[in-house]
Protein backbone atom coordinates (compact mmCIF):
# COMPACT_ATOMS: atom_id res chain seq x y z
CA UNK A 1 0.00 0.00 0.00
CA UNK A 2 1.40 3.38 -0.96
CA UNK A 3 0.38 6.85 0.21
CA UNK A 4 1.53 10.44 0.06
CA UNK A 5 3.30 11.75 3.14
CA UNK A 6 3.44 15.38 4.24
CA UNK A 7 6.65 16.36 5.95
CA UNK A 8 7.53 19.59 7.71
CA UNK A 9 8.34 21.27 4.39
CA UNK A 10 5.22 20.12 2.53
CA UNK A 11 7.26 17.98 0.19
CA UNK A 12 5.61 14.99 -1.31
CA UNK A 13 6.97 11.72 0.09
CA UNK A 14 6.15 8.14 -0.73
CA UNK A 15 5.24 5.53 1.85
CA UNK A 16 5.08 1.78 1.63
CA UNK A 17 3.73 -0.64 4.21
CA UNK A 18 5.27 -4.11 4.32
CA UNK A 19 2.82 -5.95 6.61
CA UNK A 20 4.56 -9.32 6.60
CA UNK A 21 7.75 -7.69 7.84
CA UNK A 22 6.04 -5.20 10.15
CA UNK A 23 7.80 -2.30 8.44
CA UNK A 24 6.74 1.14 7.25
CA UNK A 25 9.12 2.72 4.72
CA UNK A 26 9.13 6.27 3.39
CA UNK A 27 11.28 8.17 0.93
CA UNK A 28 11.32 11.18 -1.40
CA UNK A 29 10.48 9.17 -4.51
CA UNK A 30 8.99 5.86 -5.53
CA UNK A 31 12.40 4.70 -6.77
CA UNK A 32 14.12 5.67 -3.51
CA UNK A 33 11.68 3.61 -1.47
CA UNK A 34 13.19 0.45 -2.95
CA UNK A 35 16.67 1.47 -1.81
CA UNK A 36 17.78 0.81 1.77
CA UNK A 37 20.13 3.79 1.88
CA UNK A 38 17.63 6.26 0.43
CA UNK A 39 14.57 5.37 2.52
CA UNK A 40 13.65 5.55 6.19
CA UNK A 41 12.28 2.55 8.02
CA UNK A 42 10.00 2.37 11.05
CA UNK A 43 8.88 -0.87 12.65
CA UNK A 44 5.19 -1.15 13.42
CA UNK A 45 5.95 -2.09 17.04
CA UNK A 46 7.23 1.52 17.38
CA UNK A 47 3.82 2.98 16.49
CA UNK A 48 2.09 4.40 19.57
CA UNK A 49 -1.14 5.41 17.87
CA UNK A 50 -3.14 6.54 14.85
CA UNK A 51 -4.98 9.86 14.68
CA UNK A 52 -7.59 10.90 12.13
CA UNK A 53 -7.86 14.61 11.39
CA UNK A 54 -5.71 17.71 11.67
CA UNK A 55 -4.61 17.02 15.24
CA UNK A 56 -0.81 17.21 15.16
CA UNK A 57 1.46 20.26 15.14
CA UNK A 58 2.20 19.72 11.44
CA UNK A 59 -1.46 19.71 10.47
CA UNK A 60 -2.22 22.74 12.68
CA UNK A 61 0.18 24.97 10.73
CA UNK A 62 -1.47 27.76 8.74
CA UNK A 63 -0.58 26.31 5.36
CA UNK A 64 -2.45 23.08 6.21
CA UNK A 65 -5.73 24.66 7.38
CA UNK A 66 -7.42 24.10 4.01
CA UNK A 67 -6.79 20.35 4.04
CA UNK A 68 -9.88 18.22 4.49
CA UNK A 69 -9.56 16.69 7.98
CA UNK A 70 -11.07 13.34 6.97
CA UNK A 71 -8.13 12.85 4.59
CA UNK A 72 -5.48 13.57 7.25
CA UNK A 73 -3.95 10.66 9.13
CA UNK A 74 -1.07 10.76 11.61
CA UNK A 75 1.06 7.88 12.78
CA UNK A 76 2.31 8.66 16.26
CA UNK A 77 5.80 7.43 17.09
CA UNK A 78 7.76 8.01 20.30
CA UNK A 79 9.65 11.11 19.11
CA UNK A 80 7.64 12.30 16.11
CA UNK A 81 4.59 11.88 13.94
CA UNK A 82 4.28 10.90 10.30
CA UNK A 83 1.48 13.00 8.86
CA UNK A 84 -0.35 11.87 5.74
CA UNK A 85 -2.73 13.65 3.45
CA UNK A 86 -4.27 11.03 1.22
CA UNK A 87 -6.56 10.73 -1.72
CA UNK A 88 -10.15 9.92 -0.81
CA UNK A 89 -10.00 6.47 -2.38
CA UNK A 90 -6.86 5.53 -0.39
CA UNK A 91 -7.91 6.51 3.11
CA UNK A 92 -10.23 3.64 4.11
CA UNK A 93 -7.95 0.90 2.83
CA UNK A 94 -4.84 2.55 4.26
CA UNK A 95 -6.42 2.98 7.71
CA UNK A 96 -7.82 -0.54 7.76
CA UNK A 97 -4.53 -2.21 6.88
CA UNK A 98 -2.38 0.10 9.00
CA UNK A 99 -4.63 -0.25 12.06
CA UNK A 100 -4.80 -4.02 11.74
CA UNK A 101 -1.06 -4.41 11.34
CA UNK A 102 -0.23 -1.88 14.06
CA UNK A 103 -2.41 -3.77 16.55
CA UNK A 104 -0.73 -7.01 15.51
CA UNK A 105 2.77 -5.68 16.21
CA UNK A 106 1.88 -3.38 19.14
CA UNK A 107 -1.34 -4.39 20.93
CA UNK A 108 -0.98 -1.46 23.38
CA UNK A 109 -1.02 1.21 20.63
CA UNK A 110 -3.94 3.65 20.51
CA UNK A 111 -5.71 2.44 17.39
CA UNK A 112 -9.43 3.14 17.13
CA UNK A 113 -11.42 0.33 15.52
CA UNK A 114 -12.30 0.58 11.86
CA UNK A 115 -15.93 1.22 12.79
CA UNK A 116 -14.92 4.08 15.08
CA UNK A 117 -12.69 5.47 12.31
CA UNK A 118 -15.64 5.45 9.87
CA UNK A 119 -17.90 7.10 12.44
CA UNK A 120 -15.34 9.85 13.10
CA UNK A 121 -14.86 10.37 9.37
CA UNK A 122 -18.64 10.68 8.97
CA UNK A 123 -18.70 13.32 11.73
CA UNK A 124 -16.00 15.33 9.98
CA UNK A 125 -17.75 15.12 6.61
CA UNK A 126 -21.07 16.20 8.08
CA UNK A 127 -19.53 19.11 9.96
CA UNK A 128 -17.71 20.26 6.84
CA UNK A 129 -20.37 19.89 4.15
CA UNK A 130 -23.60 20.56 6.00
CA UNK A 131 -22.68 22.83 8.86
CA UNK A 132 -19.68 24.92 7.77
CA UNK A 133 -21.69 28.18 7.71
CA UNK A 134 -23.43 27.45 11.00
CA UNK A 135 -20.09 26.66 12.66
CA UNK A 136 -18.72 30.06 11.67
CA UNK A 137 -21.72 31.94 13.05
CA UNK A 138 -22.08 30.07 16.36
CA UNK A 139 -19.99 30.48 19.44
CA UNK A 140 -19.04 27.60 21.67
CA UNK A 141 -18.40 24.00 20.85
CA UNK A 142 -20.71 22.27 18.43
CA UNK A 143 -21.08 18.62 19.37
CA UNK A 144 -22.04 15.91 16.94
CA UNK A 145 -25.52 15.64 18.51
CA UNK A 146 -26.04 19.40 18.07
CA UNK A 147 -24.80 19.03 14.48
CA UNK A 148 -27.37 16.30 13.79
CA UNK A 149 -30.16 18.43 15.27
CA UNK A 150 -29.04 21.49 13.28
CA UNK A 151 -28.90 19.39 10.11
CA UNK A 152 -32.40 18.06 10.74
CA UNK A 153 -33.75 21.56 11.39
CA UNK A 154 -31.99 23.05 8.34
CA UNK A 155 -34.31 21.21 5.95
CA UNK A 156 -31.43 20.18 3.68
CA UNK A 157 -32.19 16.50 4.20
CA UNK A 158 -34.77 15.05 1.88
Amino acid sequence: INAEYMGNYRKKKFVKLLPDEGILKWASSEDAIRSVGRSRIYHLHEVEGLLLGRLTATFKKDYNKKLEPWLCLSIVLHNRTLDFYMKEEQMNLWYYVLSTETKRYNPRAYVPSFGRFLWRKCQMLMMHFFLADQLKSKRGRLTFVKALVAYKLSGTNN
